[in-house]
């Protein structure tokens, strides 16, 4: 599987992000009508519309069917390619992570590593 691509910073509050993974989770599973999606996510036809757009930009687009919109990613796909909220970790929390040796710290340990160009991460 292609690893997912981190370009650029996505400034969302956590609640948008919850309500476009709730509603990608959602559309992955199968064909949902509009109103049927507008009344489960407590959301409006702008709001919709706008969130299906976001959703496409991060490589999860909708398709429209006779029997309502789907996503075209398998259900898999969605935590690998919606950014997750910044979690406004401080110096020391950010450096910690940037030592580790899991390969989800990488990200973490390359931004630490601008912001203090002494540090050397660990390869």
């Amino acid at each position: 599987m292609e690893k997912p691509k981190r370009n650029g910073y996505f400034p969302m509050s956590p609640e948008r992000l919850s309500r476009l993974h709730r509603l990608a989770s959602v559309l992955a599973n199968g064909p949902v009508d509009k109103a049927s999606l507008l009344e489960r996510l407590s959301i409006g036809v702008r709001t919709f519309y706008r969130d299906l757009e976001t959703l496409s930009s991060f490589g999860m687009p909708a398709i429209r069917t006779p029997a309502g919109y789907q996503l075209t990613v398998a259900e898999s796909e969605i935590e690998q390619k919606l950014p997750f909220p910044d979690p406004l970790l401080n110096f020391a929390e950010a450096r910690q992570l940037a030592v580790s040796q899991e390969p989800a710290a990488r990200p973490i340990a390359e931004q630490f590593g601008i912001v203090v160009p002494q540090f050397k991460a660990s390869t």
